[in-house]
């Protein structure tokens, strides 16, 4: 048993001193964008960001790995395409580590698009509102004889269903800070924001200051506060 434990730790051992080459995916999103959602899955369990580059498009990843000095940690960084689209290599030194930068690359392509496919159902329903609002009522000549109208908030019936979108209210200490919605800028908090049913992820940024960011679920009509207290940077 004893020999089969030793056995174990060399191999472990040896694997983590290969060093593993880059390993590189491409994705049809700006790299802005992409960073905004890699920095948001770093920022989260199992992961820790021990280096937030956003200068220099590098983000450093602890994975919570049993691998001690560094060894486990990811390094990933991001290039821009001519065509608009990022580059996205795990530079992990170590080839024991290149299964955690996997699954971390694996995570940032699933999270692009779940918020793509969301985009694009608030896109489709955004759509379908406008276009049934433009249309022209009907006339009292084109309603059924017998059919009674809708009642309205002037005659004593039921008002109007409220907007289907939900009011997210950002505010940063300090405040002025940048605002992100789903990786592009809106404005600078305090900020308002009336957004589409959906996952989004807010982010907040300002210089000399860790950035901020929070995914969360908006509903029809519903009211949410965020405060953002951001951290100075060391």
């Amino acid at each position: 048993m004893i020999k089969q434990s030793v056995a174990l730790l060399l191999f472990v051992a040896l694997a983590a001193a290969v060093q593993a080459k880059p390993k590189t995916r491409t994705f049809n999103e700006s790299c802005d964008r992409v960073f905004s959602v890699a920095e948001n899955i770093a920022s989260h369990k199992p992961y820790h960001i021990v280096l937030d580059g956003k200068k220099d498009m590098v983000l450093e990843v602890q994975t919570g790995s049993f691998w001690k000095a560094g060894a486990s940690n990811i390094q990933v960084q991001f290039v821009p395409n001519n065509d608009g689209t990022c580059a996205v290599t795990d530079n992990s030194r170590y080839s024991g580590v290149r299964r955690n930068g996997t699954v971390f690359l694996d995570r940032l392509e699933k999270a692009l698009k779940d918020t793509e496919e969301t985009s694009d159902t608030a896109s489709t329903s955004a759509s379908k509102k406008t276009e049934e609002a433009s249309a022209p009522a009907p006339h009292d000549s084109q309603m059924k004889a017998g059919q009674p109208s809708k009642p309205t908030a002037d005659d004593g019936g039921a008002a109007a269903p409220p907007g289907d979108t939900g009011t997210v209210v950002v505010v940063s200490v300090p405040s002025g800070a940048e605002v992100y919605v789903d990786g592009n800028f809106v404005g600078e908090a305090p900020a308002t924001l009336p957004l589409a049913p959906g996952k989004h992820t807010i982010r907040i940024a300002s210089q000399g200051y860790s950035a901020w960011s929070r995914t969360l679920m908006v509903l029809a009509s519903s009211d949410v506060r965020l405060t953002a207290t951001l951290k100075k940077q060391d």
